[in-house]
This record gives structure tokens, sequence and C-alpha cells, in this order.
């Protein structure tokens, strides 16, 4: 592996990757330019800290348990992580099924108005029709009387 800032080419003419390239990856994870940056905010992490490097998998961790779902089998430990953590979760906070369930409700609620609204102008139209029809009838009706 290259060192940061260098590139292995695989011979000499080779077009200059700083020519060609924007941006270059796949330097080790030991090296500490490549780490990523990890900010977070919200009533679930503590306030003006800052933390010692952990693996971006236990970012996993750290969502599902301020979400409060359990997470599926995976590499990364809520334990490296915990330490961003305030005290507890807070009360407020709705809970995922909870959420889910409002949305739920407000999208049944809306598409049976639609439903509802849908019928009532079918309805209406239908109406209107046989009025129409009946009248034509009726007037075709008076025609052939008037001309017999």
């Amino acid at each position: 592996m290259a060192d940061v800032g260098w590139n292995v080419a695989q011979n000499k003419t080779e077009t200059p990757y700083w020519e060609t390239t924007i941006g270059e990856h796949g330097y080790g994870n030991d090296v500490s330019k490549m780490w990523p940056t990890f900010v977070a905010s919200g009533p679930a992490f503590r306030k003006g800290i800052m933390s010692e490097p952990f693996s971006s998998t236990d970012i996993y961790s750290l969502i599902c348990h301020i979400l409060r779902i359990e997470p599926r089998p995976h590499n990364g430990s809520i334990e490296h992580v915990k330490h961003l953590l305030a005290d507890g979760l807070p009360s407020h906070q709705p809970s995922v099924l909870r959420a889910s369930l409002g949305v739920v409700t407000f999208l049944l609620v809306v598409v049976t108005s639609l439903m509802l609204l849908s019928c009532s102008l079918m309805l209406k139209y239908r109406t209107e029709t046989r009025s129409v029809r009946r009248l034509e009838e009726a007037e075709g009706l008076l025609d052939e009387d008037l001309e017999a």
C-alpha cells in the first residue's frame, strides 16, 4: 500500500493521476486522515464532548439504540459509542411503533376521504345523467305525439 499522498502506477507511461482523477481512495483505515468525521446533536447525545475515534460500524448500534429498535446481527457494538449518549433516552421521544401508527392512521383517513368524495361525485354524475336521459325520452315522446 502506498504512503498517504502517493499513488501506485502500473507503468511509467501511464497518465499522471492528478491530470485525470478527482480523488483517490483505498488507503488503510489506520491512517487518521482517512477517518470520517462524526458530528451528532440532539436530546440523545451529550453536549460539548469530543470522542476518541471509533469504527463506523458502531454507528448502526447507536442509531438502533436511539430509535429503540433491536439491531440485526452486525460487526459493531453499542459499548464503543455509549459514552456519546446522554443519561437515558428522553421520555418525550415517541417510539417508532407509535410514530408509524400515526402515519398509517393519517394515510388511512386521507384515502378514505378521497374514496368517499369520489363515490359522491360519481353518484351525483349518474343522477344528473339519468335526469337528462329521462328528459330526452320525454321530449322524444312529445315529438312523436305532435307528429301524429
